[in-house]
């Protein structure tokens, strides 16, 4: 167990290296296309954000362990959604301003939902892994179609930034620096998910529950860094906008190339029909009130979405192995999926009684 761990972490290290170079290079590729320099930040953030997610999932299922590669993209998401925003939303409000973002939030439920309906069957196929990567390439066309048609969302934050951004690198270095990102990716998710077979091996754990806790929240840590410093600086729409966008390429991207890349495509645990797909679905559903004007998760939504993702990790480690044995509809997904539909449905019906700040 002890050299799984140093292997876990050394891993977990490539992966945030490989992540940063991906960040690094990615204004420069935004530039390119005339992205104004917001959508700059958010392409940054979110393939940062997402890249170490999406590493392991391929990995994953071109290895056959189809339990990891689902476990860790439902995982990230509803780290990313339960636990960063949530933490965002104890510090202060979580609002969206930005249009574009407001346009973008729905993205990640849909995806969700998109993803149940894949794994309704029982698999995910070459067919439906075709179908998510087609839908990640058309999110990229919308984006950068709809760039630039609205304000920027530094200057519509509460706080703007007080320094000004780095600039982008020279193309030869960022194109350096997207084959660096990717060389490093790959050893690491490779790495990781071996790491993570050791540590199922050796606990007895389930390989979709080491997914959705231990290997999710390891991804996931660029995720939160990313998003957590722009909410520290008072960049709201970036915050949101980089949990949005990385969680539907978890989706699209990170479910439909392993599922195409996978030899018998992705096998679906009875659990994740049955508990984990209910999770998923109510967590980006929670999100749906900043796709309004007005919409905002407040202090006391934040408190109550920590405590769903307490609920959530606690009965993955304490019994979750007993979820395959659950109806498809079970007690313990509705206390974690009913609070969050209702704090969404609750802010939905009073947004615009309060101000956003």
């Amino acid at each position: 167990m002890p050299s799984a761990i140093t292997q876990f972490v050394v891993a977990l290290a490539a992966l945030a290296a490989g992540a940063l170079c991906l960040a690094r290079a990615a204004p420069r590729l935004a530039s390119s296309t005339g992205l104004a320099r917001s959508e700059w930040q958010l392409a940054a953030c979110a393939a940062a954000a997402s890249a170490p997610v999406v590493a392991v999932a391929i990995a994953s299922g071109r290895a056959g362990a189809t339990g990891i590669a689902l476990g860790v993209v439902v995982g990230a998401n509803v780290f990313m959604i339960l636990f960063v925003l949530a933490a965002c939303a104890l510090v202060a409000p979580v609002v969206v301003d930005a249009r574009s973002i407001r346009r973008r939030t729905p993205w990640i439920a849909v995806a969700a939902s998109l993803l149940v309906a894949a794994a309704w069957n029982g698999v995910i196929g070459y067919v439906d892994g075709a179908i998510l990567a087609l839908l990640f390439v058309a999110c990229i066309a919308v984006a950068a179609f709809s760039a630039g048609r609205g304000p920027a969302l530094a200057a519509l934050d509460a706080q703007p930034v007080a320094r000004e951004a780095r600039p982008p690198p020279p193309t030869a270095i960022a194109a350096a620096l997207v084959v660096a990102g990717i060389a490093l990716l790959a050893p690491g998710a490779r790495g990781l998910l071996r790491a993570a077979l050791r540590v199922a091996e050796a606990s007895g754990a389930a390989e979709p529950a080491v997914g959705l806790t231990v290997v999710a929240a390891g991804v996931s840590l660029p995720a939160a860094a990313f998003a957590l410093a722009a909410f520290a600086r008072g960049e709201r729409n970036l915050a949101v906008g980089t949990v949005v966008v990385a969680g539907t390429s978890n989706v699209f991207a990170g479910l439909g190339v392993a599922a195409l890349l996978s030899p018998a495509g992705l096998a679906v645990a009875p659990a994740f029909l049955r508990f984990d797909a209910w999770v998923l679905v109510a967590s980006a559903c929670a999100l749906l009130p900043l796709a309004f004007a007005g919409g905002r998760i407040g202090r006391a939504a934040g408190a109550a979405m920590l405590a769903c993702y307490a609920a959530f990790a606690g009965y993955l480690v304490l019994g979750g192995e007993a979820r395959d044995g659950l109806p498809r509809l079970p007690s313990m997904a509705l206390v974690v999926a009913v609070p969050l539909v209702a704090l969404a449905l609750a802010a939905l019906a009073t947004r615009g009684r309060r101000p956003p700040a």
